[in-house]
Order: C-alpha cells, then structure tokens, then sequence
C-alpha cells in the first residue's frame, strides 16, 4: 500500500509539471476580439489592447469610439471599420495603429477604416498599414494629423467626403497615395513619396488645397483628371524624382485651377498638359533635371512668368497644341535656344516653330528677382516744324538697367498714340498749329511701365530749312571714327549761322555736338563708334534750326561692327609628350558670347583635332591637341582667329607648355657597403610614372672600380643588374655610381648611387721552430683576409728579431699567402727567448702585422757525457754541504751530542 502511495505522489507531481510548463511554454492569447456593433459611445483602452477586429465593425451614428493611447487595432481578415458615428484616436503620447493581425502582413490583409458619418472623426498619431484603402471618406468629415498611412494598395481615398490631412506621411502604396473624388479636401505640410501610382489624384470638383507638401518618388506627383475637375489650388509644394510626371493634367475639362510658387524638377517631365481645355502655369520654379520642363499635346494654353531652366529640354509642344510663353526666365538672358527663332539664346531649348509655341518675349532675371523701373527717353528729329511734314521721335536711347525694354507707347499730344508697339522709332504728323507736349512710356521685359518721358513740338506755318548729311565712311568699327559734314540751305541759298544739333541711335559721341554752320553753309564734327556686341546700324541724326524758319533734318546711317574676342583656355596648359590637352577657344564680344563664329587655328607645334571650326550658342569652340613627342622642353602656340559676319575679326593666341617625358632612374646595390675588390650586384629600375619601361638603354659607370659590362636592356619588369668591383681602398671610400637611361620618346633620365668601400685587414701568422744557439731556422708568415679568410698573395711581408738576424728581411707572399725567411739564432749558452716581429701591407688593405717568440737553446756537446761544469757543480755539492753545516752548529743553530748524553738527557 505503501509503494502505491509512494507511486500516485510521484505521478502527480510529473502531471503538475507538465500542465505547469506548458502554461509557460504556451501561454494564453492576451487579446480583446471585437466584432460587434458599437451603438453607443464606447472607449477602447490600453489594458484591453490589442483589439483584434474578427468582423465588420460599425460605429451606429451618436455614438463615438474612442481609442487610447498605444492601442493596436489589428484586423483579422478583409473587414473593415465603418465610422457612421465618430471616432476619436489620439495618438499624441503614444501611437494608436491600425493593422494586420498575420504575424507576417501583407497590403491588403483587411480592408479599410470607412468613414461615412456627418460628426467630424478625428486621426492625431496613428499608423495604418496594410489595408487595401487605409482611410476611406465617403460622405464623411475626418482630420488626420501627424499620422503615417502606408503599405496599402490606396493611403487615403475620398469620395463626396470633407477630408482635411496635416503633417501626415503617405507611402509605400501600390497605387495611389491620395485619392481625391468630388471632395472638400485639404492637403498640407505632407510628405507623399513613394507610391507607385499617384502621390495625389483629384478628379471632379472640389474645393481641393494641396500647399506646402512634399511629393516626391511617386508615378506621377499630381494627377488631375476625369471628365471634369474644379477648384484646385496647388501651391508652394517641392514636387521632385516622381518616374512620370511632377503635375500631369489630363482633365477633359476643368475650371479654377491655381497653380503657383511650386518647385518641380528631377521628373520625367515637370509639367505634362494633355487637356483640351485652356490652362494657365505662372510662378513655378520648373528645373533643374527635368527630362522635359513642360509638354502640350493639345488645347491651347498660356505659362508665364515661370524659371524653366536646367532641364533636358525646356518646353515643347505637339501637333494640335498652341502655347503661349511668354515672359518666362528660361536659365539665361539670352533667352531659350530655338534653332531658328533664337538660335544664341543659351538658356533652355524649346521646341514650336514660333506660332504653336510663343516664347518672345522672355524674362532676362529670374522671376524671384525684384524687378527695377525701366527709363524713358525720348528725342525728335525736328522741335519746331510746318503742319503736315513728319517729326520722327526716337524711344531707342529709353534702357532697362536690369533686362530690356520690350515694348513702346507714344502720345503724341494731339489725341493720337501708337499704341503699345515693339518700334522704337515713330514719324507723326500734326495738321495744325500749335505747341504739342508728346510724351513716351516704356515696357520692360517684366511687364514694368516707366515713368512719362516728354518732348514738346512746335507747329508753326514757317519755310522750312533743307538739312544733308554725309559721312566719311559708312562702315565702321566699334571704337573707331568718323566724320559728319551737314550742309543747311533755305532750299535756294546756304543758310549760315544755321544752329547744328547732333544726336545719334543709338550710342556713340561727338566730338562736337552742336555749332553753327559756316558761311558755306557747312557743319563738321567727328563721331566716334560706341561699343556694341553685334553689329549695329547707328542712325546719325542732325537738326538745324535758326529764328524766321522751320526745323531742318537729315539722317544717315553708319554700319558698326564690333570687334570679336577671343581668349584661349587650355586644360592642362602644362602637358607632357605624346599626351593631349584640351583647348577651348572663347569669342566674345563686348563679354558677350558670340554664337556661330568661324574660326581657324593653327599650332606650332603638335597635331590638333580640328583645325576649322564653328562656336556653339555659350560662344566656345573646343578642340584637342596631340603634342608631340620631345625629349626636351617645348612650347606649343596655339594662335585662333574668329570671324563673323558684322563683326571685326579677332585674334588670341596661348602657350602650352610641352615637357619631356624624364625617365626615372632608381639604383639599388646589394650590398651597399662593401670592401676592397669584392663584387657588388648594381641593379637599375628604369620606369615612367610608375609603369616600368622595357628596354631601356643603361649605361654605368664609378668613378672608381669598374664594371663587369657598362651597358645593358632593361627587362619586362624595367630591371637590368650590372657586377661593380670595388676598388682597392686603404681607407673607407666613398664610390660614386652614375646610371643613365634612355628610351625612344622619353628624355633620358639619370641618378646616381653611393657604395662605401672599406679597405680589408690582414690575419698575420707566424711560424717558427726552436733553434739553437749560432743555427738557422726557417720562419714562415702566411697572410690571409679577415674579411673573406682568403689568402693574400702579392702582400709585402718585412721581418725583425730583438737578436739574430735574418737572411733577408722582405718578401712578397705567395700564391698560398706565405713566405719563408731563415733566421740567423744568435749565440747563447742558455736558452734565450727571441720576438719576432712581421709587418705586412698591400695596396687595399690597413697595414697589418703580428709577433710570436721562437726559443733559443745553447748548442749540445758533440761526444756525449755530461758538460764539465754539471761534473764541477756535482763535486762541490758535499762541501758546500759540510760548510754549511759548521757554520750553522758554530752560530748553535743546531747542536751536536754523544749518545751517553742524549741518554741523560
């Protein structure tokens, strides 16, 4: 019974632990499904969150869903919910989301939240994503604030609805950001990016705001479309990198559209136009890097005062539609290029052919420019005249400090005006007497009047004075000078005394410009030609006049041309041989660019690309020169010579400085530091700006020492090596090593090398034998290198002895390093120790030498037995003993006893 206990306690206490683990291992869904209608106001807080919506939810009208802080909202399957009522997210502490419920989302894993109610629902915060339309407005009111709508197949569509979208961001959608349908909607400070359709949509009538957005990256930035399209304002949005177009307009029909202070550039296009119906683009910011600032396909339509600038192509039109452009800045004040119309404008090109597409006038600032008043002058040919003869009044000297004048009213005081023309030169005729106060207003190319300039006219019945002029010369240069003689007759006499008056149109002076004539009739006076950048036919003017007559006038007209500029640039104007340089030749004149001149160049040294050639619209003509090959320092001179048509030639000239190509010359020796007479391998790297030259000639040489070969080839890797001998040095020496390199088409380069040189040193040994005394014995010293333990022949070996002598005291080593000497003993009866000393020296070598000791013994006896003074030394021996031994008992140092004393003792 025991054990069974024992066994159920066990058993259940297994069971506890796996219902215990599982409850850790799978917890319980912490999640409020909802799925019921909401009738009456309700809240769903953060404790409840996550609310999965597992069906269509609706929101019954009076009542308000509330959702807190930090609640996600996440969908179970294609619902949606629908607000017939009100809802309330703020999101403002912490973000509420709408979402899938998959663990791995997809767009358009639900369905929508469907507004339809007339109580405004309001979105601040929120994140929407992965809906098929995130936020959809049918009849509804909502403002969505501070919110992201993104990764749905539609961000926010409405349709009839009132929508109001600040600070939001919409993107990542499959097709369009914003969908706008017949609705009260406005759109601002938004980024719209990213949406493979539409950044915004709008069709049918609105009102639609969309201001201060950044749309950007989509299909198209703005679509406005459908059958017929109303009351938009699109402004002061940055509208850029979109794949199609920045505003596309393709409406059938449309009124009230406002489109102003928007920055469209990096589109496909920046503006395309594909509406019947007439548009009006003015103050939009067009560029850069749009592949075409603005496209018409059909209707007729007015875009002025825009910037259309840096883009591919500025604007062009297709067959059916008709623009015009006028006063727009096009990138320059030149204007816009057009092949024919304005061939030298250097601004955007335009397409048309003048009538389809209206580009003159331009603007010659950009629109952001603060436009300055144009000045009004006006002049007659005659003050005081006849009734019915022609006073001509000149508006030419009126001038823009800041652009141009473009157009001209004359009143001439009589009830009569010309009406806004593009003359500056207009005859009048009055047809009865009287004083007349004519007066002129100009126009600039901004649409700016000037003030009134005035000239007052006398008509008076009075014989008229007949004026002629005559120039010296017709045509002339800017600058240069010409005579002017008027000749004045009442119509039968000359008229002296007559008053002269000169004045020309337009520039230029005079060097006196008024008198009286002679008493030939006769007036002379020099005109010199003011500076002009195109060619110019200057109408020289004279008035006489004298009391009793009428005015007198005469006219002629001088042809100035100006004079063209030409400045060189060449870049690099510091080349090396066999490379290129490009030159681009500058015409200008008066430092304004002059388009389609000739010109012809010439080098004096090298080959040029082309040698004839014609300036584009910027004025500049380029070309390449090919210098030649030098090995030594070289000056190209590149002369041009512009020639136009009303202009006076003119020529430039620059230098270009050719440099040889220098080989560079590296020497490396292996060992640097070396002795006498030893081989050391010189290697030589030729090469040319890090790329090793093949075959290069090298030539070496030492100032000292000397070379296995001189010269050699180097190899693939620009390497050739050479065997130096050192020379023989008695001291350390410094040897200079000298290569030289060259190569066709490459100066000849050269360095040179430091070895030092050591001299070597001996190992002296000497050997010799023990000799007897009066003998002779051979003494050997054998010489060998310390540095290399090689024998030195050739040395020169002197020998001493403190005593004895040698046979000779000199000698040359051999072949093995060695010499023999014999050495003389000296005679000695006792073994004696002799030094002998050998120095040696060579030409490469530090003086050497070294010592050794050979032993001298007395001669031995020729018959054998002992010397006679061992035989004496032997007798004396027991005598010395015995005296001894007196000598120590007398001083009783030892003492002598019998035995019978010893034994009393």
């Amino acid at each position: 019974m025991k054990r069974q206990i024992c066994a159920f306690m066990i058993l259940m206490t297994m069971i506890f632990g796996i219902f215990n683990s599982a409850s850790r291992i799978f917890p319980a869904v912490r999640a409020t499904y909802v799925e019921d209608p909401i009738t009456k106001d309700t809240i769903w807080t953060l404790v409840d969150s996550p609310f999965v919506v597992s069906n269509n939810i609706a929101v019954y009208p009076n009542a308000t869903l509330t959702i807190e802080p930090g609640v996600e909202v996440r969908f179970g399957g294609a619902f949606s919910l629908t607000i017939s009522g009100k809802l309330f997210a703020n999101g403002i502490a912490k973000p509420i989301t709408f979402t899938s419920n998959d663990l791995e989302p997809q767009t358009g894993d639900w369905n929508s939240v469907i507004f339809n109610g007339i109580e405004k629902s309001t979105l601040i915060n929120c994140y929407v994503k992965y809906a098929i339309n995130g936020i959809f407005v049918t009849n509804g009111d909502v403002e969505i604030t501070n919110s992201f709508i993104s990764y749905s197949q539609n961000g926010i569509t409405a349709e009839y609805g009132k929508l109001d979208v600040q600070s939001t961001s919409v993107s990542y959608c499959l097709q369009n950001g914003i969908t706008v349908d017949n609705s009260n909607v406005t759109i601002q400070n938004c980024s719209i990016m990213q949406n493979e359709g539409n950044g915004i949509s709008v069709t049918g009538d609105g009102p639609a705001i969309i201001q201060w957005n950044e749309i950007w990256a989509n299909g198209n930035g703005i679509l406005l479309t459908g059958v017929q399209t109303s009351t938009v304002d699109i402004d002061h949005n940055k509208i850029s990198a979109n794949s199609g177009n920045g505003i596309r307009i393709d409406a059938e029909s449309h009124s009230d559209i406002s489109i102003l202070y928007n920055n469209i550039s990096s589109n496909d296009k920046g503006f395309y136009i594909s509406s019947p119906t007439s548009t009006y683009i003015t103050n939009n910011s067009i560029g850069p890097y749009n592949g075409m600032g603005m496209l018409y396909d059909q209707g007729s339509h007015v875009a002025n005062y825009n910037d259309i600038y840096g883009n591919g192509m500025g604007m062009n039109v297709e067959s059916g539609a008709i623009v015009t452009a006028e006063y727009n800045y096009w990138g320059d004040k030149s204007g816009p290029y057009h092949e024919k119309m304005n061939p030298t404008g250097r601004g955007n090109e335009v397409g048309g052919d003048g009538v389809d597409l209206d580009f003159i006038f331009y603007l010659t600032k950009p629109i952001g420019y603060i436009n300055v008043r144009p000045t009004a002058m006006l002049l007659a040919d005659r003050i005081l005249i006849p009734p019915n003869e022609d006073v001509v009044f000149f508006a030419t000297e009126s001038f823009d400090t800041d652009g141009r004048v473009d157009k001209y009213l004359f009143n001439f005081g009589d009830g009569d005006s010309s009406d806004w023309t593009t003359l500056s030169v207009f005859p009048h005729k009055y047809s009865t007497n009287g004083t007349y106060s004519a007066n002129l207003t100009v126009m600039d190319d901004y649409g700016t009047t000037s003030d009134v300039a005035f000239a007052t006219v006398e008509v008076q019945y009075l014989p008229p004075l007949r004026a002629s002029a005559s120039l010296s010369n017709s045509t002339i240069h800017e600058g240069e000078q010409v005579t002017i003689t008027v000749y004045v007759t009442d119509g039968i006499n000359v008229v002296e005394n007559a008053t002269i008056t000169m004045f020309s149109v337009v520039g230029g002076n005079f060097s006196q410009p008024s008198g009286l004539t002679s008493a030939t009739g006769y007036f002379v006076t020099t005109f010199t030609a003011p500076d002009i950048a195109d060619k110019a036919n200057i109408r020289v003017v004279a008035r006489a006049s004298k009391e009793g007559y009428a005015d007198g006038s005469a006219h002629e007209y001088l042809e100035v041309s100006p004079f063209l500029s030409v400045e060189i640039d060449a870049n690099p104007d510091v080349v090396k041989s066999e490379e290129t340089s490009e030159v681009a030749i500058y015409v200008r004149s008066n430092d304004e660019p002059v388009a389609n001149a000739s010109v012809i160049l010439t080098s004096s040294i090298g080959n040029l690309s082309s040698y004839i050639g014609v300036t584009e619209s910027d004025g500049v003509f380029s070309v390449i020169l090919t210098t030649p090959q030098t090995t030594t320092l070289l000056n190209a001179i590149i002369t041009a010579q512009a020639m136009k048509g009303g202009y006076m030639d003119g020529t430039g000239q620059t230098t270009i400085v050719i440099e040889p190509k220098i080989l560079n010359v590296q020497i490396n020796a292996q060992p640097n530091t070396t002795i006498s007479e030893a081989n050391v391998n010189v290697t030589v790297h030729v090469e040319y700006e890090t790329i090793p030259i093949r075959d290069a000639n090298v030539t070496i040489t030492a100032e000292d020492g000397n070379f296995t070969a001189i010269s050699g080839l180097t190899n693939s890797y620009g390497n050739i090596t050479f065997v130096f001998t050192a020379p023989p040095v008695n001291a350390q020496s410094k040897i200079t090593i000298t290569a030289e390199a060259s190569q066709t088409g490459y100066a000849t380069g050269q360095n040179q090398l430091e070895v030092t040189v050591n001299p070597r040193t001996f190992i002296v040994r000497i050997y010799a034998p023990t000799a007897e005394s009066e003998e002779n014995a051979n003494v050997i010293v054998q010489v060998t290198c310390n540095e290399d333990a090689t024998s030195v022949a050739g040395a020169n070996v002197t020998i001493v002895a403190t005593v004895g002598s040698f046979n000779a005291t000199s000698r040359i080593t051999d072949a093995t390093g060695a010499c023999n000497f014999v050495f003389n003993a000296p005679y000695t009866t006792a073994q004696i120790f002799v030094t002998i000393t050998a120095n040696v020296t060579k030409n490469g070598y530090v003086n050497g030498g070294n010592q050794t000791e050979i032993i001298v013994t007395p001669k031995t006896q020729q018959e054998g037995g002992w010397p006679l003074t061992t035989i004496l030394l032997i007798a004396l021996i027991p005598v010395i003993i015995a005296v001894v031994v007196v000598v120590l008992v007398k001083l009783k140092v030892i003492s002598v006893s019998s035995s019978e004393e010893a034994e009393e003792a």
